[in-house]
């Protein structure tokens, strides 16, 4: 029931229209974000910046298969990727860019921490 009334008052036009408008501001902001963190960390990582949707695909020039990958930074800095070879496209990483700028900008400064802790010759 609560989750109905919730879903019921988001839909309303003025609600929905300030949701979509927030929503798109923090992806802009993501994005812009992300932009510059691979910009900072090519040739190491190359990605196409998604033209809707908050969900980036980046390839990596690393020598450790995504699964891997994405398991340690899970473990070693709480952060959550999925790792390309899910998709069938070992050497990429999906992440979300939907969501808290204050929450990416942190996920990138960890990923930043473990790449540089085991990869420092390349980070």
């Amino acid at each position: 029931m609560l989750g109905q009334r919730v879903a019921t008052l988001a839909l309303q036009q003025e609600k929905r229209a300030y949701i979509v408008a927030r929503n798109r501001a923090l992806l802009a902001r993501n994005v812009e974000r992300l932009s510059a963190w691979i910009e900072a960390h090519t040739p190491m990582f190359h990605w196409i910046a998604p033209q809707a949707g908050a969900m980036a695909f980046l390839r990596y020039n690393l020598p450790i298969p995504s699964e891997e990958l994405s398991r340690r930074l899970r473990e070693t800095q709480s952060v959550f990727v999925v790792a390309g070879s899910w998709f069938g496209l070992d050497g990429h990483l999906r992440l979300g860019i939907g969501g808290d700028p204050d929450h990416f900008a942190e996920a990138l400064r960890r990923i930043e921490l473990f790449l540089a802790q085991e990869f420092s010759e390349r980070a």
